[in-house]
């Protein structure tokens, strides 16, 4: 896992734990649940809030909404909406990092910016300048801002993009 410099502060806690050796979704897990709370866990349960921590963090870096983690975590979209804001609280630089990723398309007519250097452009830019609607420009604006964290990660030429 990694985020990049893209307008946020490089150093942070994320990247440090990361870089330390330590496993984020376990640490994220036992900051949530309270040390001690951790400790009397069966490790089928450990293994269990791993894994909803490793999906949370991920699904939010790939542009996933609380109703799409609340189905991937087979919760109610306010318990996985409690865990998104848990994470941020952990690591206010991960909320930084995709605000800022979300607005960037739409600040630079539709470009992203990959870790890998390539310059994209969403085809969807064209489609949100042609809404002829609030409800059509705003569910285009939802999909660009989408697409603005996860294209930097996937970094992948897909058919809705062109690279310049």
């Amino acid at each position: 896992m990694a985020i990049k410099n893209h307008g946020v502060n490089a150093k942070t806690e994320l990247i440090d734990t990361f870089n330390a050796g330590i496993d984020v979704y376990i640490r994220s897990a036992k900051v949530f649940l309270g040390e001690e709370h951790w400790n009397k866990l069966s490790k089928k349960d450990q293994k269990a809030w791993r894994k909803k921590f490793k999906t949370v963090t991920l699904g939010l870096l790939y542009g996933l909404g609380i109703n799409s983690l609340a189905t991937r975590l087979d919760t109610t979209p306010e318990e996985a909406d409690r865990i998104t804001k848990a994470m941020f609280n952990m690591y206010p630089e991960l909320d930084e990092y995709i605000k800022y990723q979300q607005q960037y398309p739409l600040e630079h007519d539709g470009y992203i910016n990959t870790f890998f250097g390539d310059k994209l452009k969403v085809e969807e830019w064209k489609y949100y300048k042609a809404a002829t609607n609030a409800k059509e420009k705003k569910g285009q604006e939802a999909r660009i801002k989408r697409l603005g964290v996860n294209l930097p990660i996937q970094g992948q030429v897909r058919p809705s993009i062109i690279v310049i």
